[in-house]
């Protein structure tokens, strides 16, 4: 069996020299734009400025640091103090034991989860024009594709031959398609031009929601909540408290942290609204617990 690092070392290498292959393979190569993004892959202009505040390649880095350093204490403040225990229960190997903790699979799935947004970028449907040599980018169902090309003949091999066993790669696919399943309902939770509403992610509508989504993806809830959260966390270096949010000044103290810093000021979205994220996770964890622990 491969080690465990050496793996990760593996797939951390290889994971610009895929990106690059498939935005050569899959974008447009006639537009500009895409011959520089093959050959740019982490320049945050490159990818989601409004919610990202580093290219792709930064972001699974933050991700990772994210779910390695800040998922557990946010889980055992909400009560997860065995998490480990519980999420081992969640899933399992039909033919054989699996050689690899979830925690282990769930790094894997973090460093390839965003590797469909080197095949599903297309031009935003609202452009801004801030920077005219770098249009505005959307990257619809790119966790979708995610899963899709980790079982193609360019990642899949690779796996294999690190010594994943297939159903741990199948593992490892679900978990990239459902990384951004939380995300689709906390959505709605932006119910005015104003901004983000908490109200609707304390509703009983959103724990209906919750719920839909825990009967669809009974065997992989927990790992869906923390992926998600992962996610969540690597997206901002921002981290204001729940009582900042709204807070008079808060808005206007950001932007001068973006210009200061240099970074994009389309990226206030993502740095304001970090905290609701949050909050929907730990009201989709408030579910699981109604639903899940009873059954334990």
């Amino acid at each position: 069996m491969t080690n465990f690092q050496e793996i990760i070392h593996t797939l951390q290498e290889k994971l610009p020299i895929w990106g690059a292959e498939l935005v050569r393979s899959h974008l447009d190569q006639k537009q500009p734009y895409n011959v520089s993004f093959a050959t740019d892959l982490d320049n945050p202009k490159h990818h989601k400025p409004e919610w990202h505040e580093w290219g792709i390649l930064t972001h699974t880095k933050k991700v990772l640091e994210a779910f390695e350093l800040e998922c557990l204490s946010y889980l055992e403040t909400w009560g997860w103090n065995n998490i480990e225990t519980e999420w081992a229960n969640e899933y399992y190997m039909k033919s054989s034991p699996s050689r690899y903790t979830h925690r282990e699979l769930m790094t894997i799935a973090i460093i390839l989860h965003d590797l469909g947004k080197f095949t599903n970028r297309h031009l935003s449907k609202i452009q801004t024009n801030t920077y005219t040599n770098y249009p505005d980018f959307s990257f619809g169902l790119h966790e979708v594709a995610s899963e899709r090309i980790i079982h193609s003949d360019l990642v899949r091999p690779t796996l294999i031959e690190l010594g994943l066993h297939p159903e741990e790669v199948y593992y490892i696919g679900r978990l990239t398609a459902l990384h951004y399943e939380l995300s689709k309902i906390r959505e709605r939770a932006k119910q005015s031009q104003e901004g983000f509403c908490t109200t609707y992610l304390m509703s009983q509508q959103y724990e209906k929601e919750c719920r839909l989504l825990l009967r669809s993806h009974s065997p992989f809830a927990i790992e869906l909540g923390i992926i998600y959260l992962a996610d969540t966390l690597g997206k901002t270096s921002y981290r204001l408290t729940p009582e900042e949010i709204g807070q008079s000044g808060t808005e206007t103290k950001v932007k001068t942290s973006l210009v200061e810093h240099a970074i994009d000021p389309r990226h206030l979205n993502s740095a304001i609204t970090l905290q609701v994220g949050v909050l929907a996770t730990k009201r989709y964890f408030d579910t699981v617990v109604k639903v899940k622990r009873p059954i334990m």
